[in-house]
């Protein structure tokens, strides 16, 4: 008998994430350049103030900071953008817990801002830790999930994955697949079943300080 496990997928692109974190980075090393020159103009400007030329100069290079700053916004509002369509509920990702480092976790529900001022909130739920209350995150506390490293995953490497029960238990990888999962056999059972690398747990990650829900 086996229960086979569908991973849950990105619906973002994330080579267009990529591009728009190297298209700001490129804008920020022209906008420093920009304002290094901006400073050489004004230390002309100090010691020759009437110089039509430099004058023209430093006009020039001031349009070209204000421009490059409002592409940069543009882009880091593209970007947050994209970067909040991927937490949707229902996606699998990690959050981080407190002091204790990151957490894989289900969205379950998406918080709109109250007003302009408000940011997007989620709420999520902590995978293999089902008594944990859910927690409240912004942006920043989200990011997606990163897999165990390859070299990690081993048939016959005892870990633990989540059962039916929803909590982490003692089992053994039987097979490792392309497609981010993985066979395994729970301790006392014989059955196989295929879960997602979300829901496995390795020696090396340790376990959250679960506060139960009240």
């Amino acid at each position: 008998f086996f229960r086979a496990v569908v991973p849950a997928m990105s619906l973002v692109d994330e080579s267009l994430i990529a591009d728009d974190k190297r298209a700001i980075n490129e804008l920020k090393q022209k906008l420093d350049t920009y304002c290094d020159q901006q400073k050489q103009v004004e230390d002309l400007l100090s010691m020759d103030a009437e110089n039509a030329q430099v004058q023209q100069l430093s006009t020039q290079l001031q349009e070209a900071i204000k421009l490059t700053r409002g592409m940069i916004d543009e882009r880091w509002a593209q970007l947050k953008e994209k970067e909040e369509q991927k937490y949707v509920v229902g996606a699998e990702c990690e959050a981080k817990y407190e002091r204790e480092g990151w957490y894989t976790c289900k969205i379950e529900e998406v918080i709109p801002p109250a007003d302009e001022d408000d940011e997007k909130r989620w709420m999520v739920s902590f995978i293999g830790f089902p008594l944990h209350p859910l927690q409240e995150c912004t942006l920043h506390q989200l990011r997606p999930f990163r897999p165990p490293p390859a070299e990690r995953l081993v048939v016959g490497t005892v870990c633990r994955a989540v059962f039916k029960s929803g909590k982490f238990c003692e089992c053994v990888i039987d097979q490792v697949t392309t497609k981010g999962t993985v066979w395994v056999t729970f301790q006392g059972y014989q059955n196989s079943e295929e879960v997602p690398l979300a829901h496995l747990r390795l020696a090396y990650q340790k376990d959250m300080k679960a506060k139960e829900k009240r």
